[in-house]
């Protein structure tokens, strides 16, 4: 929201608490229109529904994140998600040589040139208006 705010991209009268509410307001519309799409009508028929089997985790991953939840096929290990994991966030925020002179000059230059998506707080402000 701060980075929304800085490029001048919400609307000034909002203050923060309305950003947030709104914000939360158009993610609880969008996961609701998702469990109607799969039939559920309550999230307490969705919890421990068990509409789906897990392809592509190992049995360490699925005995402690998805208890009682059907899974045929072997996958990735706590070690490779947190490797995976690892890559994405180097490959994200890579290390920028001397980052203490320049780190906030730096950084605002990479937000003006980002690319904005749907999802974003500025495109949810505007639709759930």
């Amino acid at each position: 929201m701060y980075r929304l705010r800085y490029l001048g991209l919400l609307d000034k009268e909002l203050n923060d608490d309305m950003v947030y509410q709104g914000y939360r307001q158009g993610v609880e519309r969008g996961i609701f229109k998702v469990m109607a799409k799969m039939g559920i009508s309550t999230l307490h028929s969705y919890k421990h529904a068990q509409i789906f089997e897990i392809v592509g985790l190992a049995k360490e991953v699925v005995d402690m994140c998805f208890k009682n939840t059907v899974s045929r096929l072997g996958g990735a290990t706590f070690e490779i998600l947190a490797a995976e994991a690892l890559k994405r966030h180097r490959s994200a925020f890579p290390v920028v040589a001397n980052a203490d002179k320049h780190v906030f000059g730096e950084f605002f230059e990479m937000l003006q040139e980002l690319v904005f998506h749907d999802i974003q707080a500025s495109a949810v402000e505007q639709r759930i208006r």
